[in-house]
């Protein structure tokens, strides 16, 4: 989930460090909140962003899971820092256990204040399953509810790209534009062909054309959102409007987030959060992360 398009050198160092790693080492009900990440003047990822004093000689630690368990990815250290096991604590009351065992490999924190990423997912290989969660710790404060509240809203983001991108959701060994129309899907640029029916390809289909896709594409390298500043009832944020991916990931965050929309539903922005709700499975999940997350709302 990025705020801008600004790459820092702590994230160039972080994916170099990511690619030295060895490829093959590898219900409840909640009450009826609602949270809106624009509330009160109070921009989300505030909590995040906080200007901070830092070593930054020390600012990346990664992990490795193994057996279901974070371990050192150096094995230089059997402890894990406080704050990174609350991010983690709070992953896993969102995530599925299979797609924690399942895709995450490598979990990782790092610490800037005032930038542009709050966090993101980086696959780990072209055929290989397993991702990497890393995230912006930045001002860890696991015992603020405002702090929970905003890195809760951040990881969600994250688990809805390990969800749509998913080996059940991407043929990762099909990769090529012929490939996918044999299949009647799209191509997911860089994983792979849709599966027939995968949550990304109907919403894709359903709300984006072509033109809509070019036009991201174009923005994306200028750092602009000109479908949004458009038609700004189109999209849940400003950053859903930067391409399906982040359009379906944002989307999923106020379906969980926000009460269902009713009454008569006239914005394309109510459409995509109603869109999850024809699926039982992400309805149910919905229901999981609330009861998991509530207290973190109210």
């Amino acid at each position: 989930m990025k705020l801008d398009f600004r790459r820092t050198g702590i994230l160039v160092t972080l994916l170099a460090l990511l690619l030295l790693i060895p490829q093959d080492a590898f219900a409840a009900t909640s009450s009826e909140w609602s949270y809106s990440r624009n509330t009160n003047n109070r921009h989300f990822g505030d909590e995040i962003f906080k200007e901070k004093s830092y070593d930054e000689d020390d600012l990346l630690s990664l992990y490795r899971l193994r057996k279901g368990e974070l371990t050192d990815h150096l094995n230089t250290t059997d402890k894990i820092a406080p704050s990174d096991k609350a991010i983690w604590d709070l992953f896993l009351k969102i995530a599925d256990k299979k797609t924690v065992d399942s895709q995450i490999l490598v979990f990782g924190t790092y610490e800037e204040a005032g930038g542009g990423m709050l966090a993101y997912v980086s696959k780990l290989g072209k055929k290989e399953q397993t991702w990497a969660l890393i995230v912006n710790a930045n001002a860890a404060n696991p015992k603020s509810q405002a702090w929970n509240r905003d890195m809760t809203v951040v990881i969600l983001h994250e688990y809805a790209h390990l969800l749509t991108l998913s080996e059940r959701q991407i043929d990762v060994k099909k990769r090529s534009e012929s490939q996918c129309k044999k299949l009647g899907t799209i191509l997911v640029k860089p994983y792979g062909c849709a599966k027939s029916g995968a949550y990304i390809d109907v919403f894709t289909k359903k709300f984006w054309t072509e033109a809509d896709i070019k036009t991201a594409l174009k923005d994306q390298k200028k750092g602009k959102y000109s479908l949004y500043e458009g038609r700004r009832n189109d999209f849940v944020t400003e950053y859903a409007s930067s391409g399906p991916l982040e359009d379906i990931a944002e989307s999923f965050t106020d379906f969980v987030l926000r009460s269902k929309p009713g009454g008569t539903i006239v914005t394309t922005r109510d459409k995509k959060i109603l869109f999850f709700y024809d699926y039982p499975e992400l309805v149910t999940m919905r229901s999981i992360i609330r009861a998991n997350t509530e207290v973190y709302f109210k």
